[in-house]
Order: C-alpha cells, then sequence, then structure tokens
C-alpha cells in the first residue's frame, strides 16, 4: 500500500495489455463515474405525504408548518436516491456484469496508433493521445520540475469495485496525473475558459476518491497551440464520491449475487456447464 495513494492497491502493468483489460472488467473505472456516485440520499417525501405519515401516528402538527418543521416532528423518514441515480447505477452495474460474458463484443475505442488517423472526432481523439502519449508527459514533466512521474497500470480501490488508470502518479506528494491530446478546437475552448473541462470533473475527481490522492492534475496538450494545465483539490465532491463508491460496491455485489443464483436456477441439474 503507497501511503501517498492509501485507499488503493496500486498494479503495474502496461495499460491495454490483456492483464490490464482483465483486471479492469469487474469494475467501475473512472471514465464510466458520473456525478451520480457524488449524490446523497435524501427524504423526497411530499408534504402531503409527509403529513398523511404524522396523520397515521397520531402526531399534531400545524397546518402551516413548512417541510422542515413536518420532518422534525417524526423520526427515521426514508432516504432515497433520485431516479436518474439509480438508473445511472443499475447501468453501471449491467455493463459491469455483462462484460463478464462469454461473448466477444468490439471494443469503440480499439485503436491503432501506428495506423492511420480514424475519420470518426471521438476516436481521432483517442489515436491522438495514444500517438502523442510520451510527448505530452514529457511536457508536462517538464514544465513541473518532475524527473518521473510514476507509471500505473490500474489502481484498485479498498472497496474491490472500482479503480482507475492514472496517466501517471507523482512519486513524492498524493497528486495524480490525467493527460488529454483533444482535438484543436475542443482545447482552444479549454485555453479559452480555463476551467477544468465537466466532461472529466467525474474522471478527475473520481480517480481521487479510488486513489485517496489530495490533488490531481488535468492537462490537455496539442502541438502548436499553448498547453492547458489546471490543479484540482480534493473537496466535498471528491468525499461525497468516495462515500458512493461503497454503497456502489455492495449494489454491484447483491446484483452479482442475484444474477449467480439465476444461473444455478437456470442450469441446476446439469453436470455440463
Amino acid at each position: 500500500m503507497n501511503p501517498l495513494f492509501p485507499d488503493c492497491t496500486i498494479h503495474h502493468m502496461p495499460q491495454r495489455s490483456p492483464e490490464w483489460v482483465e483486471i479492469r472488467k469487474d469494475k467501475l473505472t473512472a471514465t464510466g463515474m458520473g456525478a451520480w456516485l457524488a449524490e446523497k440520499r435524501e427524504c423526497r417525501l411530499t408534504v402531503p405525504d409527509i403529513k398523511l405519515a404524522l396523520d397515521a401516528k397520531g402526531i399534531a402538527y400545524k397546518a402551516s408548518a413548512k417541510r422542515d418543521d413536518l420532518l422534525a416532528l417524526g423520526e427515521a423518514w426514508p432516504e432515497t436516491h433520485l431516479k436518474g441515480t439509480t438508473d445511472a447505477r443499475h447501468t453501471a452495474i449491467c455493463k459491469i456484469l455483462g462484460g463478464m460474458s462469454k461473448a466477444q463484443c468490439p471494443d469503440p475505442f480499439e485503436v491503432d496508433p501506428d495506423g492511420p488517423p480514424p475519420r470518426n472526432p471521438a476516436l481521432w481523439a483517442v489515436w491522438n493521445g495514444l500517438r502523442l502519449e510520451k510527448e505530452a508527459v514529457f511536457a508536462f514533466e517538464e514544465k513541473m520540475w518532475i524527473k518521473d512521474l510514476t507509471q500505473v497500470g490500474f489502481a484498485v480501490h479498498k472497496s474491490g469495485a472500482a479503480g482507475c488508470s492514472p496517466d501517471g502518479l507523482f512519486p513524492d506528494a498524493p497528486f495524480g496525473f490525467e493527460g488529454k491530446c483533444p482535438l484543436p478546437a475542443t482545447h482552444v475552448d479549454y485555453l479559452l475558459k480555463g476551467e477544468l473541462p465537466p466532461f472529466y470533473r467525474d474522471q478527475v475527481h473520481g480517480s481521487m476518491a479510488v486513489t485517496g490522492a489530495q490533488g490531481w492534475w488535468f492537462q490537455s496538450y496539442c502541438p502548436g497551440l499553448p498547453t492547458f494545465r489546471i490543479f484540482t483539490m480534493r473537496d466535498d465532491y471528491t468525499e461525497r464520491m468516495a462515500s458512493g463508491l461503497w454503497e456502489f460496491a455492495e449494489c454491484l455485489k447483491s446484483a452479482t449475487e442475484e444474477i449467480a443464483s439465476l444461473w444455478d436456477a437456470e442450469f441446476a441439474g446439469r453436470d455440463d456447464v
């Protein structure tokens, strides 16, 4: 266990190698994380619902009482997530468990950095990132006066249900690094706005939640243009994502057990499975 990154176990293997693919397939990865992971459970009963519950318990209240005052009269109100959060978590679980099948599904991001540039803009960004990865990391190390970023294959969160593939970890500080080589127009947009791109917010905070890092650098690199770099400190959003990882782990475990029971029922009595 690395004391700088106390919430994970770090595995060293080449990213995109068969070992890397294998260790990721039953886990929620940083690229699949979203704001749904950080949403807290809350009591979502409406005022009429609360009044009905209080009436059933014989608890008196003022007709003009506000919602918070009504809630204070009762105990242990049910707390739930928004439907969007529940649906997003369900989708993530289905993707993970579906990936454990024997079906050989195509990887939409499987591109050859030594081949011709893809015509699809999204795939081009992946291809460009792989092609310029070493150059971009060197540019970051040179700017930050870092001798060598620690290269990481995959970091597994201590829940065992999630992980991330940092583009580098600082060797002597609790910080990580995420680099992108986007389309030139996208890169200019990052430069002009000067903020962590919203599209990568959850990946950055999710990586901190997985590893226990206290901060994360994001870099956008595009030859011929100024490089964009921004540092994000761990905050309340990160902590909520970290708590969400444990809840997700419980939900994934429950879904896995349910699929296993269905499998057992499907093939009960057979010895050829």
